[in-house]
């Protein structure tokens, strides 16, 4: 839309880095005020959230955790195994795995745009929290799989290179702000959005 000319500035600017902003958080719960981690993807998230600070619109700082999509991403790399009836937890297996469903995420942004009383940094996560253990026997059970495979650090720097801190350093945050802004969750349980987002 132009108005004399010239563009209509936007009246919010939602910016999108990842809930590695916090570091290998393991099972401790991260809140958007608790200060970001150390580490290649905590840095590449803080200098994100950083450069969009400078934005003279109202700005919402999204902190999102590993989107599931079927068809590309981290999933659809850990489904691989699974199909070969060697899937199971990465790491220990014992430390915290955020997720959302993309859908949830999409839904997300609409609510940052809309409600003009949003600002500042959100955690983007499904609420609650699970371990990466859980979250492969769930899998598991959606691709009638076995999850007992437990796949080594090793192996999970080799395919995902530094995004397999992922996987293996897991992370834990807290949604309570999210929530607090108007938003709901439609794949509140892991099982629901890997049933919904793998068919048969």
């Amino acid at each position: 839309e132009y108005i004399k000319g010239q563009a209509t500035p936007p009246k919010v600017f939602v910016s999108a880095s990842g809930s590695n902003y916090y570091g290998n958080a393991f099972n401790v719960p991260k809140i958007e005020s608790d200060p970001s981690g150390s580490g290649f993807l905590a840095e590449v998230c803080k200098s994100w959230e950083d450069a969009a600070a400078g934005s003279s619109v109202r700005t919402v700082l999204m902190r999102i955790a590993p989107v599931l999509r079927a068809e590309d991403g981290a999933l659809a790399k850990m489904m691989t195994p699974f199909k070969f009836f060697i899937g199971g937890p990465t790491g220990s297996g014992t430390q915290g795995f955020e997720w959302i469903h993309k859908d949830d995420m999409a839904r997300a942004i609409r609510v940052f745009v809309e409600n003009e009383a949003t600002e500042g940094p959100y955690n983007v996560s499904a609420p609650g929290t699970i371990t990466n253990r859980q979250f492969a026997d769930a899998l598991g059970d959606v691709m009638h799989r076995p999850s007992f495979f437990r796949v080594p650090k090793v192996m999970l720097e080799l395919v995902f290179g530094e995004m397999s801190v992922v996987l293996w350093g897991g992370s834990t945050v807290k949604t309570d702000k999210l929530e607090a802004a108007g938003f709901k969750h439609d794949f509140p349980e892991v099982k629901l959005a890997l049933q919904d987002l793998i068919r048969d």
